[in-house]
């Protein structure tokens, strides 16, 4: 039987404008609508089939800065980070709400960072992947420059 190998550390992040500047898989490429309740897929991660990703509770994120149509923060409704399964159900790492963001510089202090709420894998070997699911009236101005996140985790291959 094969031996995993070591734990190592990453991070999932974009800076500026979702397509063009990060390492998703896949992001927006147009606005959100803004309709609260209509619950829309941000950005996707999808690991490679031999990785194990953990995102572990209590680990501080950030900083995460959504930036919306008028120029400002998203700052109402919430933000979702979960594991998807093939089947669509979801491993919910966490779920903050917008309001919980406070500026980019106020972030730079890690007491200012939310942490994930739930210890969560994702195994890409079963098709699973991590997506980040906005839920807002404001709509999400999907190239701004000022759009940051970073979500670190830790995997294993093999």
């Amino acid at each position: 039987m094969p031996v995993p190998g070591v734990v190592q550390s990453a991070t999932i992040w974009n800076a500026g404008p979702w397509v063009a500047n990060g390492n998703w898989t896949s992001a927006l490429t147009a606005n959100t609508g803004g309709i609260a309740g209509a619950e829309q897929e941000v950005a996707r991660y999808v690991p490679g089939a031999a990785l194990t990703l953990k995102f572990t509770a209590g680990t501080k994120i950030g900083p995460t800065y959504l930036d919306d149509t008028g120029g400002a923060q998203v700052d109402i409704g919430t933000l979702t980070l979960a594991v998807v399964r093939p089947d669509g159900s979801r491993k919910i790492i966490a779920i903050w709400p917008n309001t919980s963001f406070g500026t980019v510089a106020a972030q730079r202090d890690v007491n200012f960072r939310p942490s994930y709420q739930m210890t969560q894998f994702c195994n890409g070997n079963v098709g699973e992947y991590v997506a980040l699911f906005l839920d807002s009236d404001d709509p999400l101005d999907f190239d701004d420059a000022t759009n940051a996140t970073n979500f670190p985790y830790t995997y294993r291959q093999g």
